[in-house]
């Protein structure tokens, strides 16, 4: 089973749960904002958003997968955030996905504003969240 519970150490609009069975447990947060708490910890964040706004790429026909900037719609997508340095205004950024354009490792450091906004305008995609993970028995204060 799943158990959820609000976190006052991660904030009102986070929610811890566990999953015992699979040895897990993770935060969900709806505020970017938590996102820092939960970087500050050393643990990567799986993050959705606008992919199309990350990488500046055209929006896509849903139909086709092709470029259309015009008729087309934002695409989302999720990757993970590993780190960041200079106090927060660059992070890096893993894509899981074969053909990412951040390049062959799929590995890049990007803009702080840039991320953020493309986490944001993850709202239209749906795709909007930050997930950190760590196995079960760690506290999310470690």
């Amino acid at each position: 089973g799943e158990r959820q519970e609000p976190s006052p150490l991660l904030g009102d609009d986070t929610r811890v749960m566990q999953r015992p069975r699979e040895g897990l447990q993770f935060a969900r947060c709806a505020a970017p904002q938590a996102g820092f708490r939960m970087l500050a910890r050393r643990r990567p964040l799986l993050v959705g958003l606008s992919a199309t706004y990350l990488y500046g790429t055209p929006r896509e026909d849903p139909r086709t997968n092709q470029p259309d900037d015009v008729g087309g719609e934002p695409v989302g997508h999720f990757v993970v955030i590993s780190g960041y340095e200079d106090h927060g205004r660059r992070f890096a950024v893993v894509d899981p996905m074969a053909d990412s354009p951040l390049g062959p490792h799929g590995e890049r450091v990007v803009d702080a504003t840039r991320l953020l906004n493309a986490v944001l305008l993850g709202q239209i995609t749906y795709d909007a969240v930050l997930l950190e993970m760590w196995p079960a028995g760690e506290t999310t204060s470690s």
